[in-house]
């Protein structure tokens, strides 16, 4: 999946619905919604997600508020969040199985390219950063979109899923992401992936 605006998952966690975003600029205000139920753990797993991957001055405060959608648009269970670092601003939307980053601001030298900028993008925020060598996939009437690059070296994990081996990424002029599948390799019990039926229900009683 070389295009991450081709799988619906992926589609519904960078498109919120009206309703969702107007919930996050509540949520910002103070204004927290109920939580629906059987979102407990997966409000604290989804923050765990970017503490753990993410370097200490790109991760949300322990103020950042995360709202959860159950069956968002009829659709996916979604957690969204919204925050400030000093260097930029960070919007982030999972489903059970993919998490999706969307940056804004963050500062690059002059005539950087697409792919120069996330590269840039990928050793700053992520405590991984040096492992991620993005490559050019193709580009649509707004982004420029590619994925992770597999070198001679092999996939991170060759046997299970990680989210390196299958990261993807989009960017323009405003704003860049990277797309993320919910692994860190090894034996899992549970089928991790983009599929929609893997990541319809996340929220259980």
């Amino acid at each position: 999946m070389a295009k991450p605006f081709s799988n619906q998952v992926v589609q519904q966690l960078l498109n919120p619905p009206e309703t969702s975003r107007m919930a996050l600029d509540q949520a910002a205000r103070g204004q927290v919604p109920t939580r629906p139920i059987g979102a407990k753990f997966p409000l604290q797993e989804a923050r765990s997600y970017l503490n753990g991957w993410l370097r200490e001055e790109f991760r949300p405060s322990s103020e950042t508020t995360f709202v959860a959608f159950a069956r968002e648009a009829g659709r996916f269970d979604v957690i969204r969040a919204r925050y400030h670092t000093k260097k930029c601003e960070i919007e982030v939307a999972q489903s059970q199985h993919v998490l999706v980053l969307r940056i804004r601001g963050l500062s690059f030298r002059t005539g950087s390219s697409a792919l120069q900028r996330i590269e840039e993008a990928a050793r700053k925020i992520f405590l991984e950063g040096d492992r991620i060598h993005p490559k050019t996939s193709g580009a649509d009437a707004k982004y420029q979109y590619g994925e992770q690059q597999i070198g001679e070296s092999g996939p991170v994990d060759p046997d299970w899923p990680h989210w390196i081996d299958s990261l993807l990424w989009f960017a323009d002029q405003r704003e860049l992401g990277f797309v993320l599948l919910k692994a860190s390799g090894g034996p899992t019990r549970a089928v991790i992936s983009f599929a929609e039926e893997f990541n319809v229900k996340w929220f259980e009683p």
